[in-house]
């Protein structure tokens, strides 16, 4: 398994790869004002990239193999995991040990590592990262906000707090794991966010276009309710696209499998909650 890095960092690291995060995704959107009629030639390399994904790529997440597996405290493979999908797609398809990823262990290891957010109903903004719920911890976190210091069990806090609600799956995960399988664990460590993430993200859609031309996938975050065109389908969702067909992008996404979605309705998803925009780049792995 690749050496990851965990999601916790210092408060000045986290706000370097904020900051980065943001300048990105708003260079991106405002990069998609210019954009003209896409004109696809040659997209047969394409298509053998979409045809080589769908040889390697892994079960869906409703498959009874992995549906069930658990994501942190709360929440499955099945409801909440697609960026754990994303990072494994990744790591099978460029050859990461043969080729081989279990999916469980992987799992694992992203929610030990921080990757998977979790809070209590009735405070939405005071979030967690821990793999499991530390009652000493969530007790000293509610300290002088809510009546938790009695409670001894999960059940009290939740009766106090409210249900544990998954938030998601961090976006950081895709940039870690993109820069761990391209470079050494001593340059991994030594490389700040700030300059990780200026490397792993796209930000001009003439990129994007041009690392699918160059038989590259471009995994993506989208805004769920315009990527099905369903307005009462809520959240963000993480997919890869594989390559175009004309007017559509070839996606790799972990709820479906391999689809074709119109470009427009791509990058109107991608680019629909401002703070949240994220294509990444793995040209260099």
């Amino acid at each position: 398994m690749i050496s990851l890095r965990g999601f916790i960092v210092t408060p000045e690291e986290h706000r370097a790869r904020q900051e980065a995060h943001l300048r990105a995704g708003e260079k991106f959107r405002e990069s998609i004002k210019d954009l003209g009629p896409v004109d696809v030639d040659d997209i047969n390399h394409m298509r053998s990239l979409a045809e080589r994904c769908q040889e390697e790529y892994f079960p869906l997440a409703s498959n009874p193999v992995v549906k069930d597996i658990p994501f942190g405290p709360v929440g499955t493979l099945e409801t909440s995991g697609c960026v754990v999908f994303v990072t494994a797609q990744l790591m099978k398809m460029y050859d990461f040990a043969d080729g081989d990823v279990d999916i469980n262990e992987w799992t694992k290891e992203v929610v030990e590592k921080g990757y998977r957010s979790w809070r209590f109903s009735k405070y939405p903004k005071v979030s967690f990262v821990d793999p499991a719920v530390d009652i000493g911890k969530v007790k000293t976190r509610f300290a002088g906000i809510a009546p938790v210091e009695d409670c001894k069990t999960c059940e009290e806090l939740v009766s106090v707090l409210g249900k544990i609600e998954g938030i998601g799956g961090s976006m950081f995960l895709i940039d870690n794991v993109i820069f761990a399988l391209a470079f050494s664990k001593s340059t991994y460590k030594r490389v700040n966010m700030e300059a990780m993430l200026d490397a792993t993200r796209i930000s001009d859609v003439q990129e994007l276009f041009k690392n699918l031309d160059k038989g590259l996938c471009v995994p993506i975050r989208v805004n769920n309710a315009v990527y099905h065109d369903d307005p009462n389908r809520k959240g963000g969702h993480y997919i890869i696209l594989v390559g175009l067909s004309e007017g559509d992008f070839i996606v790799y996404d972990s709820s479906i499998g391999f689809t074709k979605v119109n470009i427009w309705r791509v990058l109107e998803a991608a680019t629909a909650d401002e703070n949240l925009i994220a294509v990444w780049n793995i040209w260099w792995i």
